[in-house]
């Protein structure tokens, strides 16, 4: 496949010359031939077939020729960030790869193989030389293309097997590895590493060219394939730990393994309930979906609030209540509540007061005894309630006349669990800050958008997939009634206890949607109630620029894919099922650079969900910050390719 012309021929000479312009000053690019490293007998590149451009004489150097031609005119991408070649002959595939490449490794197990290479493209300064004895020295990182010729065609079955995985292990999720044979292997009758590409990746070939004389396979990384059932273990590895990956799990089987109560409250959380309950009336019989507003101090607002719970559209009243507690409010916040219920009979607005003590007076206390409230009347309406739904949303905040409809048409779909809102500023409260800050307001909104994107291309989300938002705190967040259960309920937590929540459903490998069509509006504070909530943002931006920063620096976008690639691969590992102590995950914590999560390497043969490991995996890699401007430019080259 590689040159049909010997090396010092002139073509040959012209691809010597120094680097092209496009590689020159690329931070990629001019990488050298590392060190000698020990060899064992079997050559990566042997004679068998001329893999990969070995120039011989006679009609085969043509079919070498024509399948180079082939294969780089079937490259799924016009360019690649890093790639492989193994089996790489006089060098010529070596070349013209290097033209499409940030940076590319060819890899030779002999002296004399290495030469052959170097000879046809030395002079590139992005092009990296490599002896190692495969499969046991493999190169280090990870690939965006890998290119296979007849290499391994002398290894025993379970070395071809073992080197497999590994081309399969090194391939980024978004990646491609290339698969070249030849008809015709010296009368051998071995196989390659090429023939196990099919054993290792169980998503169909995305390419398949075959002639008289070589076959061209073209196999996509996970990210790239449109199906992924289980994968058996590879024959090399005897101590590989294999589990049946876990059914997708509906939330309405979960429901069937939980009790209809509500977890249990400690004694003091338990009184406040028994307060609750006397100042609620019973569960209407059709009720379906209950809407919970913890409100404390807040008659300038709870008006716009409950007017927009009011107009809702294509639902009926009889199917939602609204349960309002005013907790250590100081002003007419009840009151209001219960006019506005006098004078809109059509909705069932029920309002409750309660003065808790000041270590929980809190909107997650609050909200956790709302929720738990709500659970158990839509319990006792049925055997569990599966259709039940909980719905919450804050004071200061005006939904959308469809959010109720269009919550329960996301819930209706099989298997999500729960639905995140999508958070505006209302107009009137956004005019209030000076232009600036809205600036940053829109520049954050841009980048998280961005961010979100690339993290969603790389490393899909099962169940909420792209266009999606970013967004799920307690302003717009509904949950079925049994999935709340499931998880224990929303924490009782000062800050954040909304965030939490949804942790614990993505821990447990629930779906969380986040939808663009379910809308709210809420105010643009600039006092909060809470260390980390919207007006603690507005604080932020607004101390930045009484510093003098001209923006906010954030997470950078190489640090966003590279937590996403990595994301990825243990999504990747987890639904084949490889058990937590077996070498693959250790190979791919080598390759990122990072440390196993402490808890894997305590509890080595623990099987966990996946929101766990990415929980847990999550956080092994650095961050790199950046001033948003350049984030955000990062992020749409990073998109755009």
């Amino acid at each position: 496949m590689e040159g049909a012309r010997p090396a010092g021929t002139a073509g040959a000479r012209e691809l010597s010359n120094p680097s092209p312009a496009w590689c020159q000053g690329n931070p990629l690019a001019g990488g050298r031939r590392s060190k000698g490293m020990s060899l064992r007998s079997t050559t990566v590149a042997n004679g068998h077939g001329a893999p990969l451009g070995l120039a011989v004489p006679g009609p085969e150097s043509w079919v070498q020729e024509r399948l180079r031609t082939i294969l780089l005119a079937s490259l799924p991408k016009p360019h690649f960030e890093r790639a492989c070649v193994l089996g790489c002959g006089d060098g010529a595939l070596t070349a013209a790869l290097a033209r499409r490449c940030d940076q590319l490794v060819s890899v030779a197990s002999t002296e004399e193989a290495l030469l052959k290479i170097e000879r046809r493209a030395g002079g590139l300064a992005n092009v990296k030389f490599e002896r190692r004895q495969l499969p046991d020295q493999w190169p280090e990182g990870r690939f965006d293309l890998i290119v296979l010729g007849d290499t391994g065609i002398e290894f025993e079955a379970t070395e071809r097997a073992r080197l497999a995985w590994k081309v399969r292990a090194s391939l980024r999720p978004d990646g491609f590895v290339v698969g070249c044979t030849c008809s015709d292997r010296g009368g051998t009758g071995k196989e390659s590493v090429a023939n196990e590409l099919g054993r290792v990746f169980p998503w169909p070939c995305r390419t398949r060219h075959e002639e008289n004389g070589f076959r061209l396979e073209i196999w996509p990384g996970s990210a790239g394939s449109s199906t992924s059932p289980a994968l058996t273990a590879p024959p090399v590895a005897r101590d590989l730990s294999i589990r049946e990956p876990a059914a997708e799990r509906a939330v309405e089987a979960a429901a069937a393994e939980i009790a209809s109560p509500p977890p249990p409250e400690p004694a003091l959380s338990a009184g406040w309930a028994s307060v609750l309950r006397e100042q609620f009336r019973p569960p209407a019989r059709g009720l379906s979906i209950s809407v919970v507003i913890p409100a404390r101090d807040e008659e300038l607002e709870i008006v716009a609030c409950l007017q927009g719970l009011a107009h809702q559209t294509e639902i009926s009243s009889d199917a939602f209540e609204v349960l309002l507690l005013a907790h250590n409010c100081r002003d007419r916040t009840a009151e209001m509540a219960r006019q506005f219920a006098r004078q809109h009979r059509g909705l069932d607005l029920q309002v409750a007061e309660l003065a808790l003590p000041t270590e929980h007076a809190h909107v997650g206390s609050a909200r956790r005894l709302l929720l738990n409230l709500a659970a158990e009347r839509l319990a006792l309406l049925g055997q569990r309630r599966r259709g039940g739904v909980l719905a919450t949303t804050d004071a200061d905040t005006v939904v959308d006349p469809a959010w109720l409809r269009q919550t329960l048409q996301v819930l209706r779909q099989p298997g999500v669990a729960a639905v995140g809102g999508y958070i505006t500023p209302r107009p009137e409260s956004l005019r209030r800050w000076p232009l600036a800050l809205q600036q940053r307001r829109r520049a954050d909104l841009r980048y998280r958008l961005l961010a979100t994107q690339l993290a969603e291309r790389i490393d899909p989300t099962p169940g909420d997939p792209w266009p999606r938002h970013f967004f799920h705190r307690g302003a717009s967040l509904a949950v079925r009634q049994s999935a709340y259960q499931f998880v224990g309920g929303m924490p009782a937590l000062a800050d954040g206890g909304d965030r939490e929540f949804v942790r614990g459903l993505l821990r447990r490998d629930l779906v969380v949607r986040h939808e663009f069509s379910v809308r709210v509006r809420t105010s643009a504070r600039g006092e909060g109630r809470v260390e980390h909530g919207r007006a603690a943002s507005w604080q932020r931006w607004a101390r930045e620029l009484a510093e003098g920063a001209a923006e906010s620096r954030v997470e950078s976008a190489s640090s966003i894919r590279e937590r996403a690639l990595l994301l990825a691969e243990i999504r990747d590992l987890h639904r084949r099922g490889v058990a937590p102590g077996h070498w693959l995950w250790q190979e791919t914590a080598e390759r990122f650079g990072c440390d196993i999560p402490e808890p894997l390497l305590r509890a080595p043969r623990q099987l966990r969900s996946f929101g766990e490991l990415r929980e847990l995996w999550g956080a092994q890699l650095p961050v790199t910050l950046l001033p948003q401007s350049q984030a955000i430019e990062q992020l749409r080259r990073l998109l755009a390719e």
